[in-house]
């Protein structure tokens, strides 16, 4: 990705605060550096609580990145973490916080930005596709991680119905896997129970389990023309979901979106952005997509990144 001469520092950094659904929510708004581009990005942390510089201060570094090739970008706080209002029991990925959502990218425009990218890691990238209908200006959204199975919460699921799910579902495969950290693998084996439950309840097709919140978003998203980036990473289960679902409505959808989705894979553990390479690599191929979906002028830009 290409950027002016001078990096974007904390110095262009404003924290705010925004309303939303009754609530006040925190940010950090990170102004361009270059020219503006008319573009303004949110990037949307995953559930469990993550404040909006995300791990490693992942989001802050692609903010600045962003800023340097003249985007706005906007990190925040979900009403009931970090420094906003509110309170939050527990995520439920089929209720995505789409009100946060769309109050954010309103402070974007708010700042400029006549279109609005979207970037989220699994519950922000939920949210993200789920309010593909809802963002004015929409240019494009990014997907990491993003759920492939129905989900549920765990209701009246006793031990016995869980070890016989985990096994029907994924057949205790990868859970041994070097590498991986122990919250990796309860993420994995709850998401797939809860998945199975939510068959069981609703009388999916067991042949196709993709979630519908998953396929109806890639489909409005694709009937509206707007480009999607989805990533996985080899080391989640996710993905090779995403590829298992293929012969399905899913590949139907990717088929007719055709050069409107680009789906890539990365080494490792893109869920819960283990080690710096990974969020090194997905820093660069999330800045590289938005520069080639809401490309720059020639005079913005200078050098490459290092």
């Amino acid at each position: 990705m290409t950027q002016t001469a001078r990096k974007a520092t904390a110095r262009d950094e404003t924290p705010l605060f925004f309303e939303s659904a009754g609530e006040t929510l925190f940010g950090i708004l990170t102004s361009p550096v270059a020219e503006p581009s008319g573009t303004g990005v949110v990037l949307l942390t995953g559930g469990d609580f993550i404040p909006s510089l995300n791990r490693n201060r992942l989001w802050v570094r692609l903010a600045r990145s962003l800023a340097a090739a003249g985007h706005h970008a906007l990190r925040f706080d979900y009403h009931g973490v970090g420094e906003s209002t509110g309170l939050v029991e527990h995520f439920e990925l089929p209720r995505p916080f789409t009100d946060d959502l769309e109050s954010a990218a309103a402070v974007l425009r708010s700042a400029g930005a006549r279109e609005i990218v979207l970037v989220g890691v699994c519950f922000g990238a939920v949210t993200a596709l789920a309010s593909v209908e809802r963002i004015e200006g929409l240019r494009g959204v990014a997907m990491l991680a993003h759920p492939v199975r129905d989900f549920e919460l765990l209701e009246d699921l006793g031990t016995a119905q869980y070890l016989r799910h985990v096994i029907q579902e994924e057949g205790a495969r990868g859970l041994l896997r070097r590498g991986k950290r122990l919250p990796t693998y309860a993420s994995l084996v709850t998401n797939r129970v809860r998945g199975a439950a939510a068959r069981a309840r609703a009388g999916a097709d067991a042949q196709d389990p993709t979630s519908r919140q998953l396929l109806d978003g890639l489909g409005r998203a694709a009937r509206r023309r707007v480009p999607l980036l989805i990533v996985y990473g080899t080391e989640e289960g996710e993905g090779v979901e995403f590829e298992q679902a293929r012969p399905g409505r899913l590949g139907d959808i990717l088929n007719e979106a055709g050069d409107l989705i680009e789906v890539r894979t990365l080494e490792g553990n893109v869920h819960d952005l283990v080690g710096l390479d990974l969020q090194d690599a997905v820093l660069e191929l999330t800045a590289s997509w938005i520069e080639r979906i809401a490309p720059v002028s020639a005079a913005q830009t200078t050098s490459e990144v290092g």
